[in-house]
């Protein structure tokens, strides 16, 4: 693994020259930085989610959807796009703009990348939607799970407010309400006819939702610091989105 080699090869005086420093940013550094990492840890939980992530998203994408060019071509543009955007974000509105880092600090870690494979799993599920029912439907498939995301999120942290579960609710019925009348849900037989007659689709965005849901919680964690360092959870969801609107758009280019 060239991340491993990376780390265990590289001499420090030169493998610290890769990190991405707030207070002397270079566009090398925005991007080698997501190649490196602070220490075994980090490297080794990245590695495993890495593993974890790319292996759902290539599942979801080749085998569900039949899109293996939509995998591959997301895949590379990720790794070649998503430092250089997460960085970007980090350097100009979070440390610039709401001077939220100090001024000694620095970047390091794979986990905006892995942020972005995450999203294309809810990618893949708008894909696969799409390719079945039409642009429309792939895209509120995309919009519901990832309200589903945040209402997930916001129950796990405590931190679900009466007006957050309002609009949460009330985005979700909005969306079912295009797809399902009100004579749809008003007899079991007309419920088990629509769920045996969309049952693959329902498989999918049910299953492969619940697991974007996960990942949502894994990459924004309600303590941010952990072991002595700050986790980044910036990177994590600008590459979460980042990597959902690529495979989108690759998707309809294809």
């Amino acid at each position: 693994m060239i991340l491993a080699a990376l780390h265990f090869l590289t001499p420090d005086s030169i493998y610290t020259d890769l990190w991405f420093y707030y207070n002397d940013p270079s566009i090398e550094s925005a991007w080698t930085a997501a190649y490196t990492h602070g220490s075994n840890g980090h490297l080794f939980y990245n590695l495993g989610s890495y593993t974890l992530t790319v292996g759902i998203a290539y599942w979801l994408l080749t085998v569900f959807v039949d899109a293996r060019r939509v995998f591959w071509i997301s895949f590379v543009s990720l790794l070649l796009l998503t430092p250089f955007i997460t960085t970007a974000i980090d350097y100009g509105i979070v440390y610039q703009y709401y001077e939220l880092f100090p001024s000694d600090a620095d970047s390091k870690g794979f986990s905006g990348i892995i942020g972005g494979l995450a999203g294309m799993t809810l990618g893949g599920i708008g894909v696969y939607v799409a390719r079945q029912y039409g642009i429309w439907p792939g895209l509120h498939s995309v919009v519901g799970t990832g309200l589903a995301a945040v209402g997930f999120l916001s129950v796990f942290h405590g931190t679900l407010s009466a007006q957050t579960g309002l609009l949460l609710i009330f985005g979700l019925t909005v969306i079912s309400a295009m797809y399902i009348s009100f004579d749809d849900i008003k007899s079991w037989s007309q419920i088990k006819k629509t769920m045996d007659e969309y049952n693959d689709p329902i498989v999918v965005i049910v299953g492969f939702g619940i697991i974007v849901c996960t990942f949502v919680y894994a990459l924004i964690p309600i303590d941010v610091i952990q072991s002595g360092s700050f986790v980044n959870i910036f990177a994590h969801g600008t590459g979460f989105v980042f990597g959902t609107l690529l495979t989108g758009i690759v998707a309809m280019i294809e």
